[in-house]
């Protein structure tokens, strides 16, 4: 039995209305499981629960997290690089940005836990540029909805997540893009190198 962590990042991966796993990782998954003689039992988290999870070994894989040096600290990754990703800033449709330095002085929404969000407050603190940031602990849907309502100025969320979702809510893909990625699968680390 393969226990794999499932978060909300259609169409990636994703639970469905029936709380089922879906997704193009969970396709994927299916496949090799059907080969292996693998029993897949889905845990459904939070994304920063989901890194905890995998990095205790309460989980055996997770599904679509961006590869880095820094990561390969805690977590084993698979060699194939399953989807190119970068994080895509969203903004109000009455606020012009073209490049970070537009978001002096705005307040910008990002999943918790998610590496572009983590890397645009990075990027931030060193410039340094004067940004507020605001968490969200559930879903990337969430960051969308809070530039619709205004909440804040503008947010950062996955590239084929702002692409398959953006069109349902009234904000702005803005030209500005950070930390092109390699998505791929990862495992406690040193533990999981067979599943792998």
């Amino acid at each position: 039995t393969v226990r794999v962590g499932v978060y909300q990042d259609f169409p990636l991966v994703f639970s469905d209305s029936d709380g089922k796993a879906q997704g193009a990782y969970v396709d994927v998954l299916e496949y090799i499981a059907e080969r292996e003689d693998w029993s897949l039992e889905y845990v459904t988290c939070k994304w920063a629960d989901c890194l905890v999870q995998v990095e205790s070994g309460t989980i055996d894989i997770l599904t679509a997290i961006a590869f880095s040096e820094e990561r390969t600290q805690k977590y084993d990754f698979n060699e194939e690089t399953f989807f190119p990703n970068w994080g895509h800033v969203y903004a109000q449709q009455n606020i012009e940005i073209n490049s970070i330095e537009d978001l002096e002085g705005k307040t910008v929404a990002g999943l918790k836990g998610d590496i572009y969000y983590m890397a645009l407050k990075k990027i931030a603190d060193k410039a340094p540029l004067d940004m507020k940031f605001a968490d969200e602990d559930e879903k990337y849907i969430d960051v969308l909805r809070q530039i619709e309502k205004k909440a804040v100025d503008a947010g950062i969320v996955p590239r084929l997540f702002g692409a398959m979702n953006d069109s349902s809510f009234n904000v702005k893909k803005t030209t500005t893009i950070v930390r092109p990625s390699e998505l791929r699968f990862a495992a406690p680390k040193g533990s999981k190198r067979s599943i792998l």
